[in-house]
């Protein structure tokens, strides 16, 4: 998994050093040279086997180059899954379980995927959060929910605040078939009635998620599933705050019956 947090990452290859030899000319009233042992021998050879270190870089500089988003860009976060540990882990939640597995048939950034489950109430969570300011987020995943049992589960959660006020999106599914909502809560104006769109998250498939939501001047709510713009209500709401001063999201399964969901290539950015 190649991942960032505002970070830049930096490669290094380390080329051995070339050590020369001097050899001196025999003469025949020199001795006759000693002949090498037997572990002498295989000692040469294995050194004759094993690739130099200049042999090393230029195969590296020569491999495909990686196609992971996270490498070569800064973003808010992002966390392909497919190195050991993740930029998430110091904020995991896992009442439940979160584990990094293997995918074996991702259409997206082979070969791994984070793992989410619950049960009975648990919860299991990645997530980030800052403090600074912004508009809004824009947040693009890949998702496959591959058990939905007993309850509506919360799948992912954005949390935009600023003094006295919050601006709230979740993405809630049904269990047992594809009915999705986005869900967002406020307290500005009105109060914290739900705004709700549905839309549709079949099981055992992945879906691409993309979601923006930025409040000012421009008020921005759009959501596409698999590329297709999904149809979503007007918020008077997010237009009263001119920008926020924290930013959060978490991936998670929050329910009371038992889920399973993976999650991969999570990108998310501000919205200035």
């Amino acid at each position: 998994m190649r991942r960032g947090i505002h970070r830049t990452i930096f490669a290094a290859v380390s080329l051995g050093a070339l050590a020369g030899a001097c050899g001196s000319f025999a003469t025949n009233s020199d001795p006759p040279p000693a002949q090498p042992s037997e572990t002498d021998a295989s000692v040469a050879d294995a050194l004759a086997e094993a690739p130099s270190a200049a042999d090393a870089a230029v195969d590296a500089a020569t491999e495909k180059p990686p196609t992971s988003a996270c490498v070569g860009a800064e973003h808010w976060l992002c966390d392909d899954f497919d190195d050991a540990g993740s930029a998430l882990a110091p904020h995991w939640i896992a009442n439940g379980e979160v584990t990094i597995v293997p995918e074996s048939n991702p259409q997206h950034s082979p070969p791994n995927v984070v793992s989410l489950s619950a049960s009975l109430g648990l919860e299991a969570s990645i997530g980030h959060a800052t403090n600074g300011t912004a508009r809004g987020l824009s947040c693009s995943f890949w998702v496959r929910i591959v058990k939905s049992e007993a309850a509506e589960a919360i799948l992912f959660d954005m949390t935009l605040s600023t003094t006295g006020a919050f601006y709230k999106t979740a993405i809630r599914r049904q269990p047992g078939n594809a009915s999705a909502t986005l869900s967002r809560s406020s307290n500005v104006i009105s109060g914290g009635e739900n705004v709700n769109d549905g839309f549709s998250l079949s099981l055992s498939e992945w879906h691409r998620v993309e979601l923006a939501i930025a409040g000012g001047g421009k008020p921005t709510a759009t959501l596409k599933i698999d590329g297709m713009d999904e149809a979503l209500s007007d918020d008077p709401r997010l237009a009263a705050v001119a920008s926020f001063n924290q930013e959060s999201v978490e991936f998670l399964v929050r329910a009371n019956g038992t889920w399973t969901v993976l999650y991969d290539d999570i990108i998310c950015n501000t919205i200035p």
